[in-house]
């Protein structure tokens, strides 16, 4: 059985075990996993994101949900700009 040292912050450390320990399982148990389902399918379990990319999808749901206040001429959006 092979040994990996990896350095993460301390908090984070006690946050991810706190975290894991909820679900049943120990540190080593979880990293496992999460390596065990990379090499399996290929992929990490998430998926990665930019900060843009991160925004985009915020906006997009935004504008999606119908709780965008619209105007039905440019005068009335300038109004409520001044407002």
């Amino acid at each position: 059985m092979a040994r990996i040292n990896i350095r993460v912050d301390d908090e984070l450390k006690e946050q991810a075990k706190a975290t894991f320990e909820d679900m049943g399982l120990d540190l080593t148990t979880a990293i496992t996993l999460f390596i065990k389902y990379s090499v399996n399918s290929g992929e990490l379990p998430f998926k990665p994101a930019t900060k843009k990319q991160i925004e985009n999808r915020q906006a997009r749901a935004e504008a999606e949900s119908d709780q965008l206040k619209t105007y039905d001429n440019v005068d009335d959006l300038l109004e409520a700009l001044n407002e």
